[in-house]
């Protein structure tokens, strides 16, 4: 597998990357003699933003039993043999946002990650998270001038779609040094330990409350939006570690990382993410994205005589059929695949879901009903594999049609490798050398 050529050529050549992150160590401690925010702190961001970048392409927990079983059977589900590097670091990240938005995560637990929430933030036309940060902004003139508020804006999706969805994002930063990442980061922070700064009044509880609370939204936005990956409009790497580390925004929970600690403990178990349907809640979200470039489902091409109805040509068919004369769906070991896709003319793609197999060999589909919005907006915690989407739109939200007898296909795990089976103790201790 590329990717874990990739792991293991890193892992033994090519550290420096990492090791460049010191250089800022120095340059931030002599530069510092003018900026309010801590030396040390402003050298550690310098290094971890390094590190980070550096280890994106690493991705540890991967080796995990259960992330190797999901993927294995993903495979199966899309008739892919293989997964590409790019495709693998995008399926771990979204395990990874399973994992933290399940129901004994305290992102869950304290109602952050909740279909009411998720209806106050992104659907309701008169109060959403544009209104909510219009509204504060003028509430709290001490706080529209927070550097990390500031930096919030509504995105231009919003306009250019216009369906009813409500969405913001972070304005690019001009500067991306350690330092005024830095600068941003604390001023979210403050807004949780210490919202009397921003408040109009700082003894006066309910302002208190509504600062901090809005802090919250923040964070629980990078999770709907794009989880815990980077990139342009998203925050991740701005958001405080004490909020992770600490149950500062979770008083009555187990921070985050206790939490995540718990689970990447249970994840290797072979079933952890198999044993829940979380493989169609991933197709579901994301099976239109194309990670690196490349689709992660076999695209049919489209053709009016075979998705049209005949009598109604604004409609589709209910139920597509195919055999096993076509290749594109049908596998001689991976047998039918369980989902395709395909891009009517000047429209959005459809996925269709696997419904029926015949004993003569034709295969039934029905088109998909997704949830969440491509790339920028998942029901990943909110709605449930079979549940219907937090928006209204065609297909159904049903689970593909279990394969028996001759079309069961023929990747069943043996045995597992042994880059998985094998304790990644001493990876991570090299890593933690460099």
């Amino acid at each position: 597998m590329s990717y874990l050529d990739t792991e293991n050529n890193y892992l033994q050549k090519n550290t420096d990357d990492i090791i460049q992150g010191a250089s800022e160590l120095i340059v931030d401690v002599q530069s510092n003699d003018k900026n309010p925010v801590n030396a040390i702190a402003l050298s550690y961001r310098g290094i971890l933003d390094t590190m980070l970048e550096a280890a994106e392409g690493i991705g540890f927990i991967n080796n995990r039993p259960s992330f190797y079983t999901f993927k294995n059977e993903l495979k199966k589900s899309i008739n892919q043999h293989s997964l590409n590097a790019d495709q693998h670091k995008f399926i771990d990240k979204m395990l990874f946002l399973d994992m933290m938005t399940r129901p004994e995560s305290p992102f869950v637990k304290s109602k952050l990650i909740s279909k009411k929430t998720f209806e106050s933030l992104y659907t309701n036309p008169t109060s959403n998270i544009i209104t909510k940060l219009n509204n504060i902004k003028i509430k709290y003139p001490k706080l529209a001038t927070n550097k990390f508020v500031e930096l919030l804006k509504p995105d231009v999706f919003n306009q250019e779609k216009n369906n009813g969805v409500y969405l913001i994002k972070m304005e690019t930063l001009l500067k991306s040094s350690a330092n005024s990442k830095n600068i941003i980061s604390n001023a979210l922070l403050t807004m949780v330990t210490n919202p009397g700064r921003y408040a109009n009044d700082k003894n006066n509880i309910e302002e208190l409350k509504e600062i901090k609370q809005f802090a919250k939204i923040i964070v629980a936005n990078q999770l709907y939006t794009k989880g815990f990956t980077l990139g342009a409009g998203t925050y991740m790497d701005l958001i405080p570690s004490q909020f992770l580390s600490t149950n500062m925004l979770f008083e009555d929970q187990d921070s985050p990382v206790t939490y995540y600690l718990q689970a990447s403990e249970a994840s290797k178990t072979q079933n952890y993410f198999t044993s829940t349907d979380f493989m169609h809640t991933f197709v579901r979200n994301f099976g239109t994205l194309k990670p690196g470039g490349f689709p992660l489902l076999p695209s049919v091409p489209y053709k009016e005589s075979k998705f049209r109805d005949k009598k109604n040509k604004m409609a589709f068919k209910e139920t597509v059929f195919f055999t096993q004369n076509d290749n594109i769906v049908f596998d001689a070991n991976l047998k039918f695949t369980d989902y395709f896709i395909t891009t009517p003319p000047m429209g959005d793609p459809i996925i269709y879901v696997r419904t029926s197999i015949q004993s003569n060999g034709i295969a039934g589909y029905q088109m998909l009903q997704t949830t969440g919005l491509p790339g920028k907006l998942s029901e990943v915690g909110v709605t449930q594999s079979t549940e219907d989407s937090m928006f209204t739109r065609s297909g159904k939200s049903i689970l593909p049609k279990k394969a028996e007898g001759q079309f069961v296909a023929n990747n069943k795990i043996n045995s597992l490798p042994e880059f998985v089976t094998k304790p990644i103790k001493d990876i991570i201790e090299q890593f933690c050398k460099i």
